[in-house]
């Protein structure tokens, strides 16, 4: 990917530097006269209620279709309900990016494009209201395919639900990226001008939305969860912006994608060991469908026969991890601290941004914890019994079982 690929945020205005990062003039006017059109005419304070509104809108209809497709079962296709790709996680993933609710923000909590835009002075305060907007729309729509086939015979012994064309190939992020594109462009079709710049259909596949949500396209570095299309961003710009410097348009894709891909691996960060561990249950359930269809085969829990109780029990503490190798969560939240540093490298290190890094460093505070807590978790795992160690990954018997 190129560093410096164009997607053009249209309400970042021109700055009087004469870097163009936004609409013109003329299409500006051409915006109202659109708007007057419809019988709408906006003020600078009312342009603003309108979006928020289409903003809040977006969100609800991204966590219903993810509800509808993750959540509510078919009962030809039951294994299509996700235990971690939820609406819990998509919420979370906005609320680690920007806090938007009253009862966080009355809590003084910031997310990571909060405190990036706290202090950076090259955007004016309807710019910086835009980029927190544009995350929301693409955030709420990140997970909302998530298409997946399985593999019968995994490392572990189980079968795996796997990523329809793997890991990296990014297919379902595509997709989403282009449910998000669809509510922008709904959204000014309904109002009848540009309240959201959903990129140019010539700028595919590098518009600046599928960009963004390039940058949660997952891989594996053998002891934690990477993002390889970021990571090669990071590395190209490190090369590039001494000699080609980003503009305002490139500083807040670049900000859009960081708070993006961190809000989207930030449990063990940002929240500590209780939800650090919940997201891994999670995944874990998600993920092993032998287990589910184990408990589902045999009535109960405790009427799964022993060859295949070996089997999970395998899965369970080699995702749990090693004490003394250290993987399974544990690498997982250390591989997460030992990336912060790079990631936000990706963050323009320039006079309009001094502080930013740190200020973003500064809430991902629970590294220890987590990295503790999943040392403690291991150790505790080592000594259960299998229905204990089913219990604590959060497996029950099925809703008509008879067990007592």
């Amino acid at each position: 990917m190129c560093a410096h690929r164009e997607g053009k945020l249209a309400r970042l205005p021109q700055k009087d530097s004469g870097d163009e990062v936004g609409i013109s003039d003329e299409r500006a006017e051409s915006l109202s006269d659109a708007a007057r059109n419809e019988g709408e005419i906006v003020e600078d304070g009312d342009y603003a209620e309108v979006r928020a509104s289409f903003v809040e809108m977006g969100r609800e209809s991204a966590n219903q279709m993810i509800i509808d497709s993750y959540v509510i079962a078919d009962p030809e296709r039951p294994e299509d309900v996700l235990e971690a790709h939820n609406p819990a996680h998509t919420d979370g993933v906005v609320e680690r990016g920007v806090v938007t609710k009253p009862e966080n923000k009355e809590a003084g909590q910031k997310g990571i494009l909060d405190v990036v835009l706290d202090r950076a002075t090259g955007f004016t305060d309807e710019q910086k209201q835009y980029i927190k907007d544009t995350y929301v729309i693409i955030a709420s729509h990140h997970d909302v395919v998530q298409d997946w086939h399985e593999m019968p015979k995994w490392f572990d012994g189980g079968t795996q639900r796997q990523r329809e064309g793997g890991r990296e190939e990014g297919k379902n992020e595509w997709a989403s990226a282009e449910a998000a594109i669809g509510y922008m462009k709904s959204a000014n079709k309904e109002v009848g001008f540009e309240l959201f710049d959903p990129g140019d259909d010539d700028e595919k596949p590098f518009g600046y939305v599928h960009r963004i949500m390039d940058a949660t396209v997952p891989g594996w570095d053998g002891k934690t969860v990477v993002q390889p299309h970021l990571l090669e961003e990071i590395k190209q710009a490190a090369e590039n912006d001494k000699e080609n410097p980003p503009t305002q348009s490139e500083k807040a894709i670049r900000l859009l994608m960081v708070t993006l891909a961190l809000a989207d691996l930030g449990e063990a960060g940002m929240a500590g060991t209780d939800v650090f561990k919940d997201s891994g249950n999670r995944n874990f359930r998600e993920e092993k469908l032998n287990v589910q269809r184990a408990i589902n085969e045999a009535g109960s829990i405790v009427a799964i026969p022993e060859a295949q109780r070996e089997i999970i029990i395998k899965q369970i503490l080699m995702w749990t991890g090693d004490l003394d190798k250290q993987n399974g969560q544990i690498s997982f939240a250390m591989g997460q601290r030992d990336n912060l540093e790079n990631i936000l490298s990706f963050i323009p290190d320039d006079e309009t941004m001094q502080g930013t890094r740190d200020a973003v460093k500064a809430l991902f505070n629970k590294f220890d914890e987590s990295i503790q807590g999943a040392i403690d978790e291991a150790r505790a795992r080592q000594s259960m019994s299998f229905e204990e160690l089913m219990d604590r990954v959060g497996y029950q018997d099925p809703v008509n079982s008879n067990t007592e």
